[in-house]
């Protein structure tokens, strides 16, 4: 179990930092629960207070929650991947889509583009 700093907001809601952005690309219902959890959001919120709110790359301000090891059907039910603040990084936008446009193949016949949108592979 990933352990939770006591001294965050004890409600069950955290403040979202900005609005999310809607991928066209269906997601797994299964990955859409975990990032609409609490216990997703806390780690969120953890991540960001950890670092100061900064991006971990540019020392810009940070939005994106990156996954190191990036969350699959096949991991999203391990703490240490999908909660733990070691394989968390705070990205800014620039830097997240920089990241993501490195990840080759998502999933079979999907992948980012430059500008780190989801695409069909082609």
């Amino acid at each position: 179990m990933v352990a939770l700093n006591a001294d965050l907001p004890s409600s069950r809601t955290y403040p979202t930092i900005r609005p999310t952005i809607r991928i066209t690309m269906p997601t797994p219902t299964k990955i859409k629960k975990f990032y609409q959890s609490a216990r997703w959001k806390k780690a969120r919120w953890q991540k960001i207070h950890q670092v100061h709110g900064l991006c971990e790359e540019c020392g810009n301000a940070g939005w994106e929650v990156h996954h190191i090891e990036p969350l699959t059907l096949a991991n999203v039910d391990k703490p240490e991947i999908a909660l733990g603040l070691d394989n968390l990084q705070l990205l800014c936008t620039k830097c997240h889509n920089s990241k993501r446009s490195e990840e080759k193949e998502i999933r079979s016949g999907l992948m980012f583009d430059s500008a780190g949108n989801l695409v069909k592979k082609e």
